[in-house]
């Protein structure tokens, strides 16, 4: 199917200019990285594509399609570390188990590929090579936090009887306290995996494996990110966009204004 797309998007964008049909560069997300550089391996650039950019796409793998059971388990055992009154501490547990769930959930029987040097990642790099022409940058992450834990608490004055007249009542309100050690919760897991490590992961991917292999010479920047912000970030649209419109200039010209 995606060969299926770009052939048509080729096509449809040749027809904006026949004699001089404009060039293409493709943008990619996540596992789209690697759809991307499956496609150039199969296809070429077909004299069009001259530039492909990846936001924290996993192109040496990623340890979390190995790890997401112990990751969910110590996120649990980190409300624990609180030491909160029960039924603070029970319900906290709950929510954590909620939380983790989804990790869980994305960590399917297909994303197994996604481990270091599994089989997908051999065949891919097999004959793979750089294309002449086209331009390569990768974007890593380098927050891994989600999720920050809270608890409601009444106030102290919440307490204090207030008067009008002879009428009682009370103001009740409540403020919150975030929960350490559980808050942030990834912050609060051991070392696990560097893919959910403070400063060398955003989550799912570290910045260290977003980087395509040196052969590429890729232009690499890291921000501090996590693997869900880097689609609405404005900062590094601004980059993206500096760099869609670096039009022929190399590689090494534009990155100096991307650091």
């Amino acid at each position: 199917e995606a060969e299926e797309g770009l052939d048509q998007f080729l096509s449809d964008t040749a027809a904006l200019g026949a004699s001089a049909p404009p060039s293409v560069a493709i943008l990619a997300h996540s596992r789209g990285g690697l759809i991307s550089r499956h496609l150039l391996k199969r296809k070429g650039s077909a004299g069009r594509v001259t530039s492909l950019i990846t936001l924290h796409s996993p192109h040496q793998g990623s340890e979390m399609a190995v790890a997401p059971q112990r990751i969910a388990d110590e996120a649990v055992e980190a409300v624990g570390g609180a030491h909160l009154p029960e039924p603070f501490e029970g319900e906290l547990r709950s929510l954590a188990r909620k939380i983790a769930s989804p990790l869980r959930a994305m960590i399917d029987d297909q994303s197994h590929e996604l481990r270091p040097g599994s089989p997908m990642y051999q065949a891919l790099e097999n004959g793979e090579r750089p294309l002449d022409g086209v331009r390569y940058f990768t974007c890593g992450g380098t927050n891994p936090n989600y999720y920050r834990m809270y608890v409601w608490t009444f106030t102290p004055m919440s307490s204090v009887p207030q008067y009008k007249g002879l009428e009682q009542y009370f103001v009740w309100e409540v403020k919150p306290a975030e929960i350490g050690p559980a808050s942030p919760m990834y912050a609060s897991i051991r070392d696990i995996a560097p893919e959910i490590t403070p400063g060398k992961g955003d989550g799912l991917v570290s910045d260290a494996r977003a980087r395509l292999p040196e052969a590429f010479h890729a232009v690499h920047v890291a921000e501090n990110l996590n693997h869900a912000e880097v689609l609405w970030d404005h900062t590094l649209q601004l980059k993206v966009d500096r760099i869609l419109r670096g039009g022929s200039r190399t590689a090494a010209t534009i990155a100096p204004r991307l650091k």
